[in-house]
């Protein structure tokens, strides 16, 4: 695993496989990671196993973990807020940097009433 030294942000887009055998991160796929749950796709618990299963990879708690698009398609976009490392599945897709899908962003931290 690598260190991630420049983004606070990375956009991981996701296709999920709700009601899979077991959980796991799969593959990269045409950009996307592919994540199997064994969670139903009933009030938001497939998206909640995956936010862990993305806070697990990331090695951040699942409140850095935020579903900004797809609350309820297969087709998904979370943000990684201020990854800890790089997982496999990132790393052999040529890294956050290299990923086309998987684009690091930087956010500038301002402290309120500033």
């Amino acid at each position: 695993m690598q260190r991630l030294p420049v983004a606070d942000l990375i956009n991981v887009p996701v296709r999920v496989k709700p009601r899979a055998n077991r959980s796991e991160i799969a593959e990269v796929v045409d950009g996307r990671v592919q994540i199997r749950t064994t969670a139903s796709p009933v009030d938001g618990k497939a998206n909640k196993q995956v936010a862990e299963q993305l806070a697990g990879a990331f090695g951040v708690p699942p409140s850095r973990v935020v579903l900004r698009n797809g609350m309820r398609s297969r087709n998904k976009l979370y943000q990684i807020i201020r990854p800890s490392i790089v997982p496999g599945f990132i790393a052999d897709a040529g890294g956050a940097d290299c990923a086309p899908a998987l684009t690091p962003e930087r956010t500038s931290r301002r402290r309120k009433g500033a």
